[in-house]
């Protein structure tokens, strides 16, 4: 092999590094694309089942208030309504918006959020784990 073999294929070698490494960057983003999705689908699914709760709650609590004439049956209604309003914003609103762009901020200010602890290995700091369990096989074949 000539040097100018080596220069190609070194060459050759990093354009294909960058393609994988841009492909799997892609595929993060869609992936998480897709989680975000399916975080949405789930909310609104959610909602076929958390509707008709809420009007089952609204009219039984009117119903006793209606009966004990005291307001204060009417209080369940306040923390329903509330989670209700978080629900339908999730699910049709803008708060997937928000949440990414609030997720953007602390990723940018408070990196310190965001600290992951260390971790020990337990392969050797010269060899990947996916190599480690080949040489394995490799030497069972030869004893």
């Amino acid at each position: 092999m000539s040097p100018t073999d080596n220069g190609e294929s070194a060459a050759v070698l990093s354009s294909v590094k960058k393609d994988l490494t841009a492909s799997q960057v892609e595929l993060a983003r869609r992936m998480a694309e897709r989680q975000m999705a399916m975080q949405v689908a789930t909310v609104r699914e959610l909602m076929v089942w958390f509707v008709p709760f809420l009007v089952s709650s609204y009219g039984f609590l009117y119903y006793g208030y209606r009966k004990t004439k005291s307001w204060v049956v009417m209080f369940p209604l306040i923390p329903i309504t509330f989670g209700f309003g978080y629900q339908v914003h999730f699910a049709y609103g803008n708060k997937t918006n928000q949440i990414k762009s609030l997720a953007e901020r602390i990723m940018k200010k408070e990196t310190h959020m965001m600290a992951v602890p260390e971790w020990s290995t337990t392969f050797p700091s010269h060899q990947p784990p996916h190599q480690e369990g080949t040489q394995n096989k490799e030497q069972d074949t030869t004893s």
